[in-house]
């Protein structure tokens, strides 16, 4: 039987859209990207991720929850087509700087996201009182796909939505079956399409049933997919790698 000590609380909250934010009640990176208007719905206790999630799922009367299995049992491996590999673990953490040279984010974007509460890095001790801020390899793919997103200077997106989308490369990485999947938002609402158009129908339904009376209210927007976002953080590895790889070379050289 399962003490009163091992149980954990979570919190189940809806946004303004009709969405669902539900994390640990201690996980205050989660409750930063709560919407503004956003209400709690209700306080559940379990001694599981996996019993929370059913028991929210019974709240919401939604059907069984289906625990997604781990793509790996800590690591993330990139190969490409020239033999090159890139391998994180997924319990890596980065400091800022770090966390810069990796995903080649400007500090003008990275203060940006932390500003709005997109991405909230966790601050540790570091020399002294100093506290320094710290990246988990979640985050390091957010900061990722800003990159990829802010590239196209035509795209201009709500807070709330990128907030989302930021959400779904974070909570997303470790099921391999939506690596290839791109996510879109139509409003506020955020789905994926498969790269083969697959669930196309289930795309198109979402257009038919927006209101065009009002363009500008709706907006559909497509997102680079979680392999865009991998296969650039790994290219920005290699990059790292063969500038290292050529200061050696023409230090033995001299």
């Amino acid at each position: 039987m399962t003490s009163i000590a091992e149980q954990v609380t979570y919190e189940l909250w809806v946004n303004g859209d009709g969405s669902y934010d539900f994390f640990p009640s201690t996980n205050e990176s989660a409750r930063a990207f709560l919407d503004e208007d956003a209400k709690l719905v209700s306080i559940i206790e379990a001694s599981s991720w996996e019993e929370a999630r059913q028991k929210q799922h019974e709240l919401l009367h939604w059907e069984v929850y289906q625990p997604i299995p781990d793509v790996s049992l800590g690591d993330v491996s990139i190969s490409d087509s020239k033999g090159r590999q890139t391998a994180f673990n997924i319990d890596d953490k980065f400091d800022r700087n770090t966390a810069r040279k990796l995903t080649r984010i400007s500090f003008k974007q990275l203060r940006y996201l932390e500003q709005e509460k997109m991405v909230v890095p966790f601050l540790e001790k570091g020399g002294g009182k100093k506290r320094i801020k710290i990246y988990s390899f979640s985050q390091i793919l957010q900061l990722q796909a800003y990159v990829l997103i802010d590239q196209d200077r035509s795209v201009r997106v709500k807070n709330n939505v990128l907030k989302k989308v930021l959400k779904f490369y974070s909570d997303r990485f470790n099921n391999i079956n939506l690596h290839q999947s791109f996510p879109y938002s139509i409003g506020s609402t955020i789905k994926t399409v498969e790269h083969d158009l697959s669930n196309a129908n289930d795309f198109l339904d979402q257009v038919r049933k927006l209101d065009f009376s009002y363009p500008v209210s709706y907006t559909v927007h497509i997102y680079p997919s979680m392999m865009n976002v991998l296969l650039a953080l790994h290219e920005n590895v290699q990059a790292i790698y063969d500038i290292g790889f050529d200061e050696f070379r023409q230090m033995l050289a001299a």
